[in-house]
């Protein structure tokens, strides 16, 4: 059972990878891309506003602003609103446009 979760971990890893390439434009060969979603979503950029789960201080989702992209750590450098919990690097797979919320439970 830990083989089977840890080549899935592998698994996903591999696909976030790709992803992150095609976000960035470093990448434009798609034929290794067949396992991936049709529509990719652009990178975050600076001022976007997020909900992002933060472990540290405090465990939770919390809204704040983009104020860096640091691609070489794959994370998002986010203000939070909440008072207390200051500037995080969050890993960009725990960062959510705030407003895509709305587009869910449409």
């Amino acid at each position: 059972m830990q083989a089977f979760f840890e080549e899935e971990r592998r698994e996903l890893e591999r696909k976030r990878a790709k992803i992150r390439l095609l976000q960035q434009r470093k990448t434009a060969d798609v034929t290794n891309c067949k396992d991936l979603p049709g529509e990719i979503p652009l990178q975050l950029v600076i001022g976007t506003k997020v909900t992002a789960r933060l472990r540290r201080p405090q465990d939770g989702l919390f809204n704040g602003s983009i104020d860096a992209v640091d691609t070489s750590n794959n994370t998002y450098r986010i203000t939070f609103e909440r008072p207390g919990l200051g500037t995080h690097s969050v890993p960009d797979f725990e960062v959510l446009v705030s407003n895509q919320f709305n587009h869910i439970s449409s």
